[in-house]
Parts: structure tokens; C-alpha cells; sequence
């Protein structure tokens, strides 16, 4: 079941483009998923002497207990399409965040009192307990112990599912939906993400994006957000360099421009209402006036949904540039780097009279 899942959540849920090449890039990742799974879920998980006998005439606890419950969380991805909020620093720079996380747990509250109800069943309530508290407690003071070099906290959704599995003991039915549900989340995260890089819990800038202390951290939100992070005069008359990215890229690509992580991620420009550009570069040279008279242009640059709606999921700014030596109001050093760059451009005056 996990195999043909992981394979569907991989290749097919994305309901976008699968080249060979990222075939066997899956090909590679299921290699260590597969051995990942005997040993963390079906021996330390116990999952062996938990999952329903088919053989026995449970046929119906699989699709209703174990099946639909995990087909929920193994589309775990769908949920950008309403935010994508993650377990850092990050999540607090705004109250959406905390609210998501709320309301989930709330959402989650009567399966984690059911499984609390069989720890104490068992008579092992408080030696869980403890060892949870042991955890978190470690957790947070190793944070607070690598903050100090710029490290911060990221816990992505299948390693807490991973955790919440080990967790979900019992033949009951409560739990036997619980460990669905970490399920889903794990294969969905693994397959989505799970690349080695994005295996660390801590992660030098990702706690904060971007680093804390070298820009403005409460005015961009989460990581999948776009700005653009350069606007200049070329040595063309009338052209502009425009460079844009993900808040994230600041923190990996260490402020310095140049960086192009080749994420598949798709872009859209638009210059006075006008789609200039699609696709997945993060930089374009452009004719400043080629689309209206006078001597100012509005641009916006976009993220586009990997889904089949292509929708725009996430938008920067609506930047106003004009013509001279430089096209912004505000002008930065050209010697500035990213970093300093993004938080000129986010500061530029609020102007729109002439682009609604």
C-alpha cells in the first residue's frame, strides 16, 4: 500500500509535468523510502501487528479505518492553496499562521485523546508523557542554543507525522485512524520533499526568513512568497533588470545574487497589466516603456500554481519604476547585496494612482 501510494503521491497528485529525469529522481528517494519503511513502520512502528488481517475478513476496516483517512493527509500538498505555513520562527510574524495550527489541533484533539486513553489503558501514560516533555524540552534549548549562529527550528509536517506514528499505539479503532493519518502525512512528505537537504531540523537562516537581524523579518510572510529582490537601469536606454526570487532563496543563497536553485518553480511578469514573462527564471531583461507612453511602468511578479488551475498562488509587490539613471523612486547602492536590495525594493512608496 505504501508503495503504490508513494509512487501516486510522487508522479501523479502533482497533475503536472513528470520528466525522465525526475522519474529517477524518485527512483532514487524510493530507495531509501522503502527500506525507511520496514524499518521505522512496520518494525519499530509495529505496524505488523497492528494493520487489519484482510485475510480475516477485515476488508472494510482497511477502506474505511486505514484507506480513507490516509487519502486525506497523502494530498497534504493541497493545502497551499490555502497557506503554506510552517513550523519556524516564521510562524509567527502574523496571526494566520498560529490560527492554522489551531484550528488543526483542535480539528485533531479527539484522536489524540483517544490515543492518550490507551496509553493509560496500558498503564503508561506518565512514562509517555515524560519522555514527550524530555523531547520538546531538548528541542527547544538545542533551538535556543544554535539561534546564537543564526540556526533556526524547522520541523516539516512528516517528521511530526513520523513522531505522532511512533506515538499511536493500540488495536483500537482511534488509533488505527491516527496512525492513518500520520501515515498519509509521511509518504506525501517524503515524496514531496524529501530530498537529504531538507532532512536537518535546524537549518542556518530558515528558522527566519530571511536571517534575523538583516532585514526586515515581520514584512514578507512565509517562504513561498515572492519578491523582487533587484530593479536597475541596464546599459540599454529604456531597459530594466528585474531580479526576483522566493523569500526563502534569501536565506540559502547567503544574500549573494546569482542564486538559481532550478526548483521548477514557474514566474509570471507583468508590466502595466501586460504579461511580459512565464516561466521558471528568476531574473529578466525588459523594455521599461514598451507597452504604454509616459515615463512610468508598474510591475508585478507572481508564483504560479504547479496545479491545472495555473493560477497565481503567491504575488510580490506592485513596484513603480520610471525613467532615468534609476528606475526607483527610492534608489539603493549598486553594491548593496540582496538582502540589502529586497528591503529597499519592499520599502519603495506605495504609489498605485496610475496603475488601478
Amino acid at each position: 500500500m505504501i508503495t503504490t501510494f508513494w509512487w501516486y503521491c510522487g508522479l501523479i497528485s502533482p497533475m503536472g509535468h513528470r520528466s525522465v529525469e525526475t522519474c529517477f529522481q524518485y527512483m532514487g528517494r524510493f530507495t531509501y523510502f522503502v527500506f525507511g519503511a520496514e524499518v521505522l513502520l512496520w518494525q519499530i512502528g509495529n505496524a505488523k501487528c497492528t494493520f487489519p488481517d484482510t485475510a480475516a475478513g477485515a476488508v472494510l476496516d482497511v477502506i474505511l479505518i486505514e484507506m480513507l483517512p490516509f487519502m486525506a493527509t497523502l494530498h497534504w500538498h493541497l493545502l497551499s492553496y490555502v497557506g503554506s505555513y510552517s513550523l519556524n520562527g516564521a510562524l509567527f510574524q502574523s496571526w494566520e499562521g498560529p490560527l492554522v495550527f489551531l484550528v488543526g489541533s483542535l480539528v485533531l484533539l479527539p484522536l489524540a485523546v483517544g490515543v492518550l486513553r490507551e496509553w493509560n489503558r496500558a498503564g503508561l501514560l506518565g512514562w509517555v508523557l515524560r519522555r514527550v516533555l524530555a523531547i520538546a524540552v531538548g528541542i527547544i534549548l538545542l533551538t535556543l542554543v544554535f539561534s546564537t549562529s543564526g540556526f533556526g527550528l524547522h520541523l516539516h509536517h512528516y517528521f511530526v507525522a513520523l513522531a505522532a506514528y511512533f506515538g499511536s499505539r493500540g488495536r483500537s479503532r482511534v488509533t488505527a485512524v491516527a496512525r492513518a493519518l500520520c501515515l498519509g502525512a509521511l509518504i506525501n512528505g517524503l515524496s514531496h520533499y524529501g530530498e537529504t537537504y531538507d532532512l536537518p531540523l535546524w537549518y542556518e537562516g530558515l528558522g527566519w526568513y530571511p536571517p534575523t537581524g538583516e532585514v526586515n523579518v515581520g514584512a514578507w510572510g512565509q517562504g513561498d512568497q515572492v519578491i523582487f529582490t533587484a530593479a536597475e537601469a541596464t546599459n540599454v536606454p529604456d531597459e530594466v533588470l528585474l531580479r526576483w526570487g522566493l523569500v526563502r532563496d534569501l536565506g540559502a543563497s547567503n544574500c549573494t545574487e546569482g542564486y538559481d536553485p532550478d526548483d521548477g518553480t514557474i514566474f509570471v511578469v507583468e508590466m502595466n497589466h501586460i504579461e511580459i514573462y512565464r516561466g521558471p527564471s528568476r531574473h529578466l531583461t525588459a523594455p521599461l516603456f514598451s507597452t504604454v507612453p509616459g515615463d512610468t511602468a508598474y510591475v508585478r511578479v507572481g508564483r504560479v500554481s504547479p496545479g491545472l488551475s495555473r493560477r497565481v498562488v503567491s504575488a510580490s509587490q506592485v513596484l513603480k519604476l520610471q525613467r532615468g539613471p534609476s528606475p526607483l523612486l527610492w534608489p539603493y547602492e549598486a553594491s548593496s547585496d540582496m538582502c540589502a536590495k529586497a528591503t529597499t525594493l519592499a520599502q519603495q512608496p506605495d504609489t498605485l494612482d496610475g496603475y488601478i
